[in-house]
């Protein structure tokens, strides 16, 4: 399974076509997130910011009490080894607080601590293979990759003429 994190909202009806994100969303056992400007979220239903503070609290419980209990002096005491990082933690309890939206590299860290086991493959205006298990794609390198069959589909994904 792949996880898609698209933050270059000026990629989708350019470089890569909605309906492709849709398809992938919908039409295959992959996940794809919106990871910048959350009206791609808004736009398209696939998941963003919302949904991973929801899948967050699912997994692990409210980040705002994280924030709060599990730093102690200067040590993360009782984090579970699964759970992300204190720089997302504490940044989705701001998320949930008053709003601040997470960073793009926050987000990407998030989706892997969510989905460990999959493959994380982000299309971002800029390339964030310095983050620990994810390649990088700009929008249009991502379009060819897609062309050429990085994933299996069962439909082909057309672009729209």
């Amino acid at each position: 399974m792949y996880v898609f994190a698209v933050g270059s909202d000026t990629a989708v009806g350019g470089p890569i076509p909605i309906e492709w994100l849709e398809g992938l969303a919908r039409g295959t056992d992959h996940e794809v997130w919106a990871t910048g400007d959350q009206s791609l979220a808004r736009e398209t239903g696939i998941p963003g910011d919302d949904e991973a503070l929801a899948r967050y609290r699912e997994r692990w419980g409210d980040p705002t009490d994280h924030a709060e209990d599990w730093l102690v002096g200067e040590e993360w005491a009782d984090r579970p080894p699964t759970a992300p990082d204190p720089d997302v933690v504490t940044a989705l309890a701001a998320y949930e607080r008053e709003g601040h939206p997470l960073a793009g590299h926050q987000r990407l860290r998030l989706l892997s601590a969510l989905f460990p086991d999959a493959d994380h493959v982000a299309v971002r205006d800029r390339d964030v293979d310095y983050l620990e298990g994810w390649r990088s794609y700009y929008p249009w390198e991502f379009r060819a990759a897609i062309e050429d069959g990085l994933v299996d589909v069962e439909h082909p994904l057309e672009a729209p003429r």
